[in-house]
């Protein structure tokens, strides 16, 4: 019996180490019109930002409770155990379907093992959580403290996002209208995070052009480690959506800055970028050390 470690596209985990450390991930749906795509199966972040700037209009839908039932049920007949580290439910619905596919796979299966945790993250700070989630798998850990060490992981995990263009927030209603205009006149750029409380996206400050918001982003990383000497010791991560140029200038500033050698730069999924838009900018820290020699990992 193994412990399989099960997120969504939500986590934005590079399918390279979505290999390397035997990950199952579950699509979100990407809609256009009457069309629909599995994100990262049928559609790319890239063709889906092109067809941003043309000004085609995204939505996105969770993922359904049939995919979480299907998918439950062949691992749990395999023999293994599951954890479902989802998509916080502050933003998206599949930690619900998600709980309900639990629900009927525990009264099918009375004895199976099934575990289902609202992450309150999104995009690659779930994945590093389910990557440090399956090497603790490897190292031969006990199912119930790889639980207890995923949730220690989710509440531990820092979000610093920022967007080029206020106007794909603003149509998800995470800014106002005037907020928008101005961004756009002034070259305002929101810092954002995700709310522990309600795992909801939230603005918390503000720069005039992207240098002045990589600059309160740093800081903000200062701030918010317990011990900045632990962001030399862990593997951090930065996402982008179509935006390497900036966000390898934004790891150049954190490494020179704060000493961090071990970060990972990926690409902002589908999902995600559908409602931030091109040129998001995403970094993610651990604010306390996170132990069991997993603190670095190789990618």
């Amino acid at each position: 019996m193994a412990l399989k470690i099960i997120v969504d596209s939500g986590s934005d985990i590079p399918k390279e180490l979505v290999e390397k450390y035997n990950l199952i991930v579950l699509p979100l749906t990407v809609i256009s019109g009457d069309k629909e795509y599995s994100d990262g199966v049928d559609i790319t972040s890239k063709e889906l930002t092109d067809r941003m700037k043309e000004g085609e209009v995204f939505t996105t839908s969770q993922v359904t409770y049939e995919q979480f039932y299907n998918k439950f049920k062949e691992e749990i007949i395999k023999g293994n155990e599951i954890v479902y580290i989802a998509l916080s439910a502050g933003i998206s619905g599949c930690y619900n379907s998600g709980v309900l596919a639990m629900n009927d796979i525990l009264k099918e299966y009375p004895e199976a093992s099934v575990d289902v945790i609202n992450s309150n993250c999104a995009s690659l700070a779930i994945g590093l959580i389910a990557i440090r989630a399956a090497i603790l798998v490897e190292n031969g850990f006990e199912s119930k403290y790889i639980i207890e060490k995923i949730k220690f992981l989710a509440d531990n995990i820092e979000h610093y996002f920022t967007v080029d263009d206020m106007k794909y927030l603003h149509r998800g209603g995470r800014v106002t209208a005037t907020q928008k205009i101005l961004g756009g006149m002034l070259n305002i750029k929101p810092m954002l995070t995700v709310n522990k409380e309600n795992g909801k996206l939230v603005p918390i400050d503000k720069g005039r052009g992207l240098k002045q918001v990589y600059r309160k982003i740093i800081s903000r990383i200062k701030e918010d480690t317990i011990n900045n000497e632990i962001l030399k010791t862990q593997t951090m991560a930065i996402v982008h959506s179509d935006s390497l140029e900036n966000a390898l200038e934004l790891k150049n500033m954190i490494a020179n800055e704060l000493g961090i050698e071990n970060i990972i730069v990926g690409n902002i999924g589908s999902t995600i970028s559908a409602h931030t838009g091109p040129g998001c900018i995403a970094v993610f820290i651990n604010k306390k050390e996170i132990g069991d020699e997993i603190d670095i990992f190789k990618y």
